[in-house]
């Protein structure tokens, strides 16, 4: 959530359910076997809605 309202997605998380569900998501890779998060990023990232504010810094691929 920290990174939620640093870039600038508080409002659109609470407004917004799509939003608010993807970003949910974020976190359950946390439980996918570490050898498929990169794979299970990418699947999570093609289902992100393409109308969300700062939605590339959200599905930025870098720390992978």
């Amino acid at each position: 959530m920290r990174k939620v309202s640093d870039i600038g997605l508080k409002a659109e998380y609470e407004n917004n359910d799509y939003a608010r569900t993807f970003i949910r998501c974020l976190p359950a890779l946390a439980f996918v076997p570490s050898q498929d998060v990169p794979e299970a990023f990418h699947l999570l990232v093609d289902s992100v809605p393409q109308g969300i504010d700062h939605r590339d810094e959200v599905v930025s691929s870098d720390v992978l």
